[in-house]
C-alpha cells in the first residue's frame, strides 16, 4: 500500500514511502456503489497505515532538504484494524454497520489486483522522518475523518 516516489538518479534520491492518504476515499466510493455495504477483505484484523494528505504534503516539503539516499516512511502512526476502517467508511457511505465480508479471491474478482494491497497487514512508523526531518503529523483522528466522509 506504499506509494514510493523516487528521483531518476538513485544515488542522489530521497525516497518517501507514504501510507494510504487517498485510498480511503476510493474505498468509500466503492462502498457506496456496492449493495449498500462496505467490503472487508478477510476477518478485518489486518491493519492499515493511514496518514492525512496534508501531513504528507508537509513531509514532501521537508524531504527536499534531506540527505541524498535517505528513505522515510510517511505514516502518522495510526494503524487501525480494517474492521475499524470499514465501520468508519460505512458511516460515511450511509450504511453504518453493513459490512460485506469477502475472501481475498472474491475481493480480487470484484476490485482487481488492488484488493491484494488492501488485504496487507500494514504497521509502520514515521519515527525516522520525525527524528531526522522534524516532521510532525497533526491530523491524527483518521477514523473520525473517514466517518465524516
Amino acid at each position: 500500500m506504499f506509494h514510493g516516489v523516487r528521483a531518476l538518479d538513485p544515488p542522489s534520491a530521497v525516497v518517501l514511502r507514504t501510507a494510504a492518504a487517498r485510498v480511503p476515499r476510493a474505498v468509500s466510493g466503492l462502498a457506496a456503489r456496492t449493495a449498500g455495504a462496505v467490503p472487508c477483505i478477510g476477518d478485518g484484523s489486518n491493519h492499515w497505515a493511514l496518514v492525512h494528505v496534508d501531513d504528507i504534503a508537509e513531509l514532501y516539503v521537508l524531504a527536499l532538504n534531506a540527505p541524498a539516499g535517505s528513505v522515510y516512511a510517511g505514516v502518522s502512526g495510526q494503524n487501525p484494524p480494517l474492521t475499524y476502517v470499514t465501520r468508519a467508511l460505512g458511516q460515511a457511505a450511509g450504511c453504518p454497520g453493513r459490512i460485506d465480508s469477502l475472501t481475498l479471491e472474491e475481493a480480487v474478482q470484484r476490485m482487481g489486483p488492488i484488493a491484494e494491497a488492501f488485504a496487507l497487514d500494514q504497521q509502520f512508523s514515521g519515527a525516522k522522518a520525525r527524528r531526522e526531518l522534524g516532521w510532525t503529523p497533526t491530523r491524527l483522528d483518521a477514523l473520525a475523518e473517514l466517518a465524516q466522509g
